[in-house]
């Protein structure tokens, strides 16, 4: 009776231990920010830096958020939506906020500030690139 009953327990044990595993890892996969829409992104970073931030504020805070970023003093990003493409701003950033995986692709998510000739923000646009193996 004893020997039945540990059986059971480590059979409910072999199948609670992978499935408590694999919820774990669905949490945290789902967790990461980057999976949110294009647009619920740029909401969100519209809060931080708001239409008006200077390009330096704009810099200090990608750069604290350990992005990878680059700035051209001399040209607007290239917004490209669908079939339309036009020039942001006279100035921008781009910053490479992460990567994520979403089988059986990876993507890429960079976010561009344009800025006026005054150094303001004019617009924002978080670009998502899916790679294939």
């Amino acid at each position: 009776m004893k020997k039945m009953k540990k059986n059971t327990i480590k059979k409910f044990l072999l199948v609670l231990f992978p499935l408590v595993i694999a919820l774990i890892l669905l949490g945290i996969l789902f967790a990461n920010p980057l999976r949110r829409s294009p647009e619920e992104l740029r909401q969100k970073i519209l809060k931080t830096t708001p239409y008006g931030t200077s390009l330096e504020d704009v810099e200090k805070i990608a750069h604290g958020r350990g992005y990878a970023v680059s700035v051209s003093r001399e040209a607007g990003f290239l917004k490209q939506e669908g079939s339309v493409q036009k020039t942001v701003g006279v100035q921008s950033i781009r910053a490479e906020a992460g990567d994520y995986w979403s089988f059986p692709y990876m993507v890429s998510v960079s976010i561009f500030w344009g800025f006026d000739k005054n150094g303001k923000l004019v617009d924002v646009w978080v670009w998502k690139v899916h790679e294939g193996l």
